[in-house]
């Protein structure tokens, strides 16, 4: 059984840190609690960060305890890509901020687009990520209104150079990732260079 160390609320979301005894996590995976599975947003010795919607069945108090298996799946292989463009929403935020971050720790050149409701970037903001401007690293945060379909999102950061530069890594509801996928094989990214976490 694995304890629940910390709920931190942060808007619609839930930041949940659970015990466990894992040795290692390759961005993108999940772990499976439950019947249910939840991307890993962070990983340490110990401890295993979840980003779920508020009211989930993982929203419980600290000190209960849940069954944990994982990690499960692929992740990103390759993520040590030089230059690599990172897509992300909703409760995959934190899939993309860790693979971006383990990214920046070894000076890689990346591009994180961060898809989230609310009204501002500001009130919506799940992560600290003032280190998105700097070290060689571009950070685009995106809103989007409750209950809308993700639209074009790549080009609307991006120029289309920038995009074909290096690799492409989405992860969240599949919709937006078939869209995201869409649009970059429309702009003339390959197969080859488009990686999903699932």
């Amino acid at each position: 059984m694995s304890e629940v160390i910390q709920v931190v609320r942060k808007g619609e979301y839930v930041s949940v840190t659970l015990s466990h005894g894992f040795t290692t996590v390759v961005p993108g995976q999940c772990v499976k609690v439950g019947d249910s599975y939840f991307a890993i947003s962070d990983f340490t010795a110990g401890s295993v960060t979840l980003l779920v919607r508020a009211g989930s069945r993982l929203d419980i108090p600290r000190g209960s305890y849940v069954s944990l298996e994982g990690p499960i799946g692929k992740g990103f292989p390759g993520h040590d890509d030089p230059i690599a463009t990172i897509a992300v929403a909703g409760t995959a935020a934190g899939v993309g901020v860790l693979l971006a971050e383990k990214r920046r720790y070894v000076g890689l050149k990346t591009h994180l687009i961060v898809i989230t409701r609310g009204p501002t970037p500001v009130s919506s903001r799940v992560f600290d990520l003032s280190w998105g401007d700097s070290g060689g690293s571009i950070f685009h945060w995106c809103t989007t209104s409750q209950g809308s379909r993700p639209g074009p999102v790549l080009g609307t950061f991006l120029s289309r150079d920038e995009i074909l530069e290096g690799s492409l890594f989405l992860a969240g509801p599949k919709d937006f990732v078939n869209t995201c996928r869409d649009e970059a094989k429309q702009l003339g990214v390959t197969d080859n260079n488009i990686r999903t976490n699932y």
